[in-house]
């Protein structure tokens, strides 16, 4: 384990201890014994992912992969309390607008306190078992690490980019999981990192091949950049040799690690009008393409214009299954509700 605050390196860190915390999202066993179940799902997949070097054809692995990615970014430490950071600026900035007697003793030491969401992880967890589905049109490659090298991972290695539209789309937007232009990095294991991607926009070797191998030790060392950006405290790394190029690779990005971590932080943007208020913004880390690789190919130049859903449609569909979740109450999943529909539809008909 290499810690990149304090630049201390600890061979040999205990597993136990990594990325753990007791009753982190519930004190509700139900929860991790529904979080136990898709780790052994994960655990499998990912197993046969390394076995093989190919991704999952079948819908209902592909649709499980999916899954597990968007699980594993929205349950670390560094999501829960990027979210948490919303609701407290949320709920202090309330508090400052409002003119009851209550809030307006409560103003003035608002700066000296910190309020803590403690749903904010099993909150976050919750949103991204939900769907899915917004991933499934992502195409899906694995990437072999070249000879000699090997890939590093974080506390926070879900790593979401967008390549094309970073330059053109200023705040993190860009890496909603519905918008054009997103790709997502996963290391699993030392040799082998799952990138999924927009299709439409990238090219990641052949179409007709589902691995892809490195020849430069550049682009093995630009994707360990990207866990070094995006992790909260940790890198982690089996062979020990990795340690200096982990330190050098430390170093050097240490200046654009505080700029992520910045771009993260909620804050407001004054609203003009002849009464105060505020638009609260925040989102993922807008984390930058940390130098030219060749393994990740932009099709076509893109403008403001191309920026948008990948699927429209779907997001429509989803937006209704929200509707009808909150308007009924039932807890009935999305694939369960498109079937109702259908078969209500051909009812009808």
């Amino acid at each position: 384990m290499f810690n990149l605050a304090s630049e201390k390196y600890i061979p040999e860190a205990p597993l136990k201890n990594q990325c753990a915390a007791d009753y982190f999202y519930t004190k509700d066993l139900r929860g991790e014994s529904t979080l136990t179940e898709i780790e052994g799902i994960a655990e499998n997949i990912f197993k046969r992912i390394c076995d093989r070097k190919e991704i999952p054809e079948s819908f209902g692995e592909r649709l499980d992969l999916m899954t597990i990615l968007s699980l594993m970014y929205c349950r670390t430490k560094r999501k829960a309390d990027l979210d948490s950071d919303f609701i407290e600026l949320a709920a202090k900035q309330t508090i400052r607008c409002s003119a009851d007697r209550q809030s307006v003793e409560l103003a003035p030491i608002l700066d000296q306190v910190r309020l803590r969401d403690r749903a904010a992880a099993l909150r976050s967890v919750k949103m991204s078992l939900r769907y899915p589905h917004l991933l499934y049109d992502l195409d899906l490659r694995t990437i072999i690490a070249p000879e000699g090298r090997s890939f590093v991972t974080s506390d926070h290695p879900v790593v979401l980019l967008n390549q094309a539209f970073f330059d053109i789309i200023k705040d993190s937007a860009i890496v909603g999981l519905a918008n054009t232009g997103l790709q997502i990095f996963l290391p699993i294991s030392p040799q082998l990192l799952l990138i999924a991607f927009d299709q439409n926009l990238y090219r990641v070797g052949s179409r007709r091949r589902t691995s892809y191998r490195l020849e430069r030790a550049e682009d093995c060392d630009l994707i360990n950049v990207l866990q070094i950006l995006n992790a909260e405290e940790n890198i982690y790394f089996r062979d020990e040799n990795a340690l200096p190029d982990v330190r050098a690779l430390a170093q050097k990005f240490s200046p654009a690690r505080k700029k992520v971590a910045e771009s993260a932080k909620p804050h407001e943007i004054p609203m003009p009008g002849p009464a105060p208020g505020f638009m609260l913004m925040g989102g993922p880390p807008r984390i930058p393409i940390p130098g030219v690789w060749s393994f990740c190919e932009l099709l076509k130049p893109v403008t403001r214009k191309d920026f948008g859903l990948r699927d429209p449609t779907l997001c429509r569909l989803i937006e209704r299954h929200k509707a009808y979740l909150d308007r009924t109450g039932r807890l009935i999943s999305f694939d369960q509700w498109l079937e109702e529909r259908s078969e209500q539809k051909h009812a009808f008909l």
